[in-house]
């Protein structure tokens, strides 16, 4: 499934860049200009240039997520797909000023830098935080799972696993590597609420007084002891 969507995203992208070279009237920015504007920007050089960079970043995510999913490393893919994406945008932002050749204030400057500097850090404060384990508590017969997609739930019952069935389609998650939160379908056991810092046992498998099942790992053994004793 990671594979496909890499696929799928690569194709847009690639298709995207045919698009803004066609017609460049599909560049954000651009096509809100007035006509004086748009005559001192060199559109043929800023559509050739975005052309070329989408369809490199097209090309870069559907080909590493061939060679990943090649040498077993599906769950990388998601990661490859971040990287591959978010890396270019902020050169080909940069590249883009010189073939404006309307005047412009230092702060205009300023703002592409800006928003470059706060999309590298926004992204990696993103990955960090969503790839934390979660935080659980429990008081009596309840659960709270904070964080990323978290919960509060009735136990009905818990167990320990050391298996579960292969993970397919995300419904509603996020997905880096090996760490799943979110709503994903798993084979055998239909959608489940995974809170997972790696895909190898053990897990605990919860059931919720309203019928919903809820897959961890990666809890301390103190706050595993108490889950199982529900």
């Amino acid at each position: 499934m990671d594979l496909l969507i890499n696929l799928i995203i690569g194709g847009f992208l690639i298709g995207t860049g045919f698009l803004v070279k066609a017609n460049p009237m599909a560049i954000a920015g651009y096509n809100t200009m007035s006509e004086e504007k748009r005559k001192n920007v060199d559109i043929k050089g800023l559509s050739s240039m975005m052309r070329n960079h989408l369809i490199a970043m097209g090309l870069l995510v559907i080909v590493g997520g061939l060679i990943l999913d090649w040498m077993g490393w599906q769950n990388m893919s998601g990661v490859w797909l971040i990287v591959a994406v978010m890396v270019p945008i902020p050169f080909m932002l940069i590249q883009a000023q010189k073939y404006d050749h309307n005047k412009r204030s230092p702060g205009k400057l300023a703002v592409v830098i800006a928003f470059v500097v706060i999309l590298f850090v926004g992204t990696g404060g993103f990955l960090y935080y969503s790839s934390q384990p979660a935080q659980i508590t429990v008081d009596g017969r309840t659960i709270t799972i904070s964080g990323f997609f978290g919960t509060k739930a009735e136990v009905e019952s818990a167990r320990q696993v050391n298996e579960i069935g292969k993970i397919g389609l995300k419904t509603n998650g996020f997905h880096m590597g090996d760490v799943y939160k979110g709503h994903f379908m798993v084979e055998q056991l239909g959608e489940c609420l995974l809170f997972l810092q790696s895909t190898k046992g053990p897990f605990i498998e919860i059931i919720t007084t309203d019928g919903k099942k809820i897959m961890v790992n990666g809890v301390d053994d103190s706050t595993a002891k108490v889950i199982l004793e529900k």
